[in-house]
């Protein structure tokens, strides 16, 4: 299992939803991938977990990922809230 903690430095369009893309992106990866903000902690492929999460520029969260592609579902990750 890859922990690695993020701070969203990307300014996500509010256009298109980020939490949307968020989790299409995370849906890619064959591991199982949680997010934890706070005490929070929820699978980063289901939408109704992720939309409770704050998604806003400056926000801090844990990304853990564990199975075959588990690196690069954290480095993937990465680069969308960190571009």
């Amino acid at each position: 299992m890859m922990t690695k903690s993020i701070t969203i430095s990307s300014k996500l369009d509010s256009s298109q939803s980020p939490v949307a893309l968020f989790v299409q992106l995370a849906s890619k990866f064959k591991s199982q991938i949680l997010v934890q903000t706070g005490n929070k902690t929820v699978n980063a492929k289901s939408i109704m977990g992720v939309m409770t999460l704050d998604f806003t520029q400056g926000s801090q969260m844990d990304v853990s990922a564990e199975g075959a592609d588990e690196q690069d579902a954290i480095e993937g990750i990465t680069a969308f809230l960190c571009k």
